[in-house]
């Protein structure tokens, strides 16, 4: 019975990767497939897409542009409203203090069909804000919400479990009496194909299967909770969300286009 439980998890773990992929793929921003981008993010929010230079791969620079953005907004002697743009004939850069975060040069604004000096103004907001989240999120009071939460969480989690195996206890003692009586073997004339015994251990097998899926499910919620909760681990929460959320929409998608036939 635990083997048959054991090859579901197994099955239900390839397709679940699978199936991730498939939306990653299916997910990516239109006009990537034309030219190479790449998310610039701090805390695990994403702030904007950056695209690649003849001299820079998009990841590269997004990259760098996250270092020297990171770098600023630990150093709390700067304000995010002394962010500022500096027009050249090349590029819109933007400065804090003395360095240079990024600049804006007329590809970038071309992939967005706006004016250079448009798009700088607008990435010029979203680092100020970006600047005074993270500070925001790494606060005393915040750390101290975020260990209540979690604590809270860890609570919940526990009462979960506890209801969920008396739930299943339940509905297993139900099946039992009611079903185990009426399940017959499988058999052509007097010949047997399958046992009765076996019906009920493959049936069983299943149920096992879909409780440990639901204390997985339950396992990723905690999990990807608590991680939330901090700055350092907001980012790692947000990629599990994705992992489990999108097999599941891809599942459904198929599963709902299949329902006519």
């Amino acid at each position: 019975m635990r083997r048959l439980g054991c090859l579901s998890l197994t099955m239900i773990a390839c397709l679940t990767v699978g199936a991730a992929l498939q939306a990653q793929q299916q997910g990516r921003p239109a006009g990537e497939a034309e030219t190479e981008i790449a998310p610039v993010t701090l805390d695990g929010v994403v702030l904007f897409h950056v695209r690649g230079v003849s001299s820079l791969p998009a990841a590269q620079r997004a990259q760098r542009i996250e270092e020297r953005l990171r770098a600023v907004a630990a150093n709390y002697t700067i304000a995010p409203e002394t962010l500022r743009m500096v027009e050249s004939e090349d590029a819109v850069r933007i400065f804090a203090g003395d360095t240079v975060i990024m600049g804006v040069v007329d590809p970038d604004a071309s992939l967005e069909q706006v004016r250079r000096a448009d798009l700088a103004g607008s990435h010029l907001d979203r680092l100020r804000q970006a600047i005074t989240d993270y500070r925001a999120a790494r606060s005393g009071d915040a750390l101290r919400r975020g260990a209540i939460n979690s604590v809270l969480g860890t609570l919940l989690l526990a009462a979960a479990i506890f209801a969920v195996s008396q739930v299943w206890r339940w509905v297993d003692r139900l099946i039992s009496r009611r079903l185990a009586t009426h399940i017959q073997s499988v058999q052509i004339q007097s010949l047997e194909l399958i046992r009765r015994e076996r019906i009920w251990d493959l049936l069983r097998s299943v149920l096992f299967a879909a409780r440990t899926v639901v204390f997985l499910g339950l396992a990723l919620i905690y999990i990807g909770f608590v991680l939330a909760q901090f700055p350092w681990t907001r980012g790692l929460s947000q990629n599990m969300a994705a992992f489990a959320l999108g097999p599941l929409q891809v599942m459904g998608s198929a599963f709902v286009a299949r329902i006519p036939s």
